[in-house]
């Protein structure tokens, strides 16, 4: 039997263990991510480090979390192709893949090229050996992993993959727990409204999110609750024609729905009334609606222009508005009696 990998060096070791206890801490799953990093990226003198997750949903790798001064988040938050990229190899060969010489790789991004990387490390994590994503690492210096650091670093992938999965659950079980302490308050109103929308970005991000009542006999909507940015001709407290809306289809639904807006998913002729919205860049929607007893009263609508929501944000999101619409329902009642 060989030798333990980390019987060589204790630093090894170590790495393991603070790695284990920043995302065993009370930082925010980001927060954690992107400390773990940090650290991965100076054990390995590295001047590029990231965490993606594999989306199958558009073929592509989205960026997690990212160590590296280099490169502007806007621009390192593009999601990764499989047609060009080390980590797709990486996954598909279960294995660490290491490019020394980096811009003579037929898997080279021109991007990380321009950047000055000369040498690239891409290795596979697992979560319940099931494929998450890779651990990315990039550097100036030419020949920069050699074998040792590569089998180092694969040790490492094992255990950070274990420790994400953790970290992700513990977020998401105290963001609900957080919800359910802020909407149990006796008179609900705008500022449990911000609470709850502050705590749901914890796990979706997003540029907008709307509260919206709901008249299903009069055909109309009203936009009780806004945070993020404001979109023309869609104000506040003003009754509108549901007609031509996503927010008419997931009522006629009754269920979740995600929306592309834009000409590779759903049209605006499609919904016409989207069209400020594909205007402004925020193409990507999920809508849910709330419902009351056997009555959709209104809807949680959440937008953003970087990137398509996956399946998982819909899932959580759905879990948010069955939370908030018990809350939503008793806002529109104290309203009714005022």
């Amino acid at each position: 039997m060989s030798a333990s990998p980390y019987s060589k060096n204790p630093n090894e070791l170590e790495i393991l263990v603070e790695i284990t206890q920043i995302l065993t801490s009370n930082l925010s799953f980001l927060g954690k991510c992107e400390s773990a990093l940090r650290l991965l990226a100076d054990f390995t003198h590295s001047d590029v480090v990231s965490l993606r997750e594999f989306n199958p949903e558009i073929s592509a790798f989205d960026l997690v979390a990212y160590s590296s001064p280099l490169i502007p988040k806007e621009n390192y938050a593009i999601p990764l192709s499989v047609t060009n990229s080390l980590s797709a190899k990486a996954m598909t060969d279960n294995q660490p893949v290491v490019a020394n010489d980096y811009p003579a790789h037929d898997r080279q991004n021109q991007r990380y090229v321009t950047l000055g990387m000369n040498s690239a490390l891409a290795v596979p994590v697992y979560i319940d050996e099931e494929p998450f994503g890779t651990l990315g690492f990039g550097s100036k210096s030419l020949n920069h992993y050699d074998e040792r650091k590569v089998e180092v670093v694969a040790a490492v992938a094992s255990v950070v993959g274990m420790m994400i999965a953790k970290a992700k659950l513990q977020e998401v079980h105290g963001v609900e727990a957080n919800i359910g302490q802020i909407i149990s308050a006796p008179l609900v109103g705008p500022d449990v409204f911000n609470q709850f929308a502050a705590e749901a970005e914890k796990i979706i991000s997003f540029d907008r999110l709307a509260l919206n009542s709901v008249d299903i006999e009069a055909g109309t909507y009203v936009t009780e609750f806004l945070i993020g940015e404001r979109v023309p001709d869609y104000s506040v407290g003003i009754s509108q024609n549901v007609s031509g809306t996503v927010l008419e289809a997931v009522v006629q639904a009754r269920v979740s729905r995600r929306f592309r807006l834009d000409d590779g998913g759903v049209t605006v002729a499609e919904f016409p009334r989207m069209g400020p919205f594909f205007a402004e860049g925020q193409h990507f929607l999920i809508s849910v609606p709330f419902i009351i007893g056997n009555q959709v009263i209104g809807t949680m609508n959440i937008l953003r222009a970087s990137r398509p929501f996956s399946q998982k944000d819909m899932a959580n999101a759905t879990r948010l508005g069955n939370l908030l619409g018990g809350a939503f329902g008793d806002y529109k009642q104290q309203e009714y009696r005022v």
